[in-house]
């Protein structure tokens, strides 16, 4: 699918807090591989399209609401096989602007 515009992929501090307490419990090689996997792989699917097939929307608690045009979304994905733990399934949660395309 060449000449598709990607979404822009914007980590807050809490995106970059949680990936780092996350790393924690990682080590050596496996903390290498959790990184790439997140950062190089997930995000650039993600990137390209935001709704893929293993994702849903995810509702809000009922005190909180969203600007018109932002999604809250939920992606359920398989661990690459060295970073699995008990359920060897991981989750993202993200929002997404369906009205801008950078």
């Amino acid at each position: 699918m060449t000449g598709l515009t990607n979404y822009s992929i914007l980590p807050t501090k809490n995106y970059k807090d949680s990936l780092k307490e996350l790393g924690k419990h990682y080590k050596g090689k496996a903390k290498q591989i959790f990184k790439q996997f997140v950062g190089n792989q997930l995000l650039k699917r993600l990137a390209s399209d935001p709704y893929p097939p293993k994702s849903r929307s995810e509702p809000l608690p009922s005190n909180i609401s969203l600007p018109d045009g932002l999604a809250f979304r939920k992606l359920e994905f398989k661990m690459q096989p060295r970073l699995g733990g008990g359920s060897g399934e991981g989750r993202l949660m993200y929002l997404v602007d369906s009205e801008q395309k950078k």
